[in-house]
């Protein structure tokens, strides 16, 4: 499994409300579930000031046939899950029986490991090979160290008790794009 480390503040205080969580059910005092959520993608296009919304961006714009320069370098790292597939798992895990949360209440979400240049692939695949021109890279070293260097991600607890992915990148571009309903 791969252990929680924030470096933010967000994930700080989501690390201490899962504790509580998972003290608060272990007491019987709550029947609690928690999920860590990976990048998620793609967000609406209202700018938000939120640092990781490029995740969106880059696949948005580069679908709509527009240039992209990507605040990161090509070889930068994320964990990326569409919209689509939060939801089934936060539906999962809202009907999971508790039997099934007697080793864990708290789940890594298993999520794709992307560089940007390997998402730039997938969507030119799907959008037209003319996306792999029209994305620009740059490297900025603060939101790399927040978003752009995550390791490989093990999440056995979770793919055992159900939670899912996207398969792979092009399943998660096709996803990202479509609708929420």
């Amino acid at each position: 499994m791969t252990p929680p480390q924030p470096s933010l503040t967000y994930g700080a205080q989501k690390l201490v409300a899962e504790v509580l969580l998972s003290d608060f059910s272990r007491r019987g005092w709550l029947d609690a579930r928690a999920v860590r959520l990976p990048g998620i993608v793609a967000r609406p296009p209202q700018r938000t000031g939120q640092s990781s919304a490029f995740l969106s961006d880059i696949i948005r714009e580069l679908a709509e046939g527009r240039p992209y320069a990507c605040p990161v370098a090509a070889d930068s790292t994320t964990w990326l899950m569409s919209v689509h597939r939060v939801v089934d798992n936060l539906l999962h895990a809202a009907i999971l029986p508790a039997a099934a949360c007697s080793a864990t209440r708290i789940w890594t979400l298993p999520a794709l490991l992307s560089s940007m240049a390997e998402l730039v692939q997938a969507v030119a695949e799907i959008y037209g090979r003319d996306a792999l021109e029209r994305v620009s890279y740059t490297s900025n070293p603060a939101l790399e160290a927040k978003f752009g260097r995550y390791p490989p991600l093990l999440t056995p607890s979770a793919e055992t008790a159900g939670f899912r992915h996207d398969g792979d990148l092009s399943a998660l571009v096709r996803r990202a794009l479509q609708p929420v309903i």
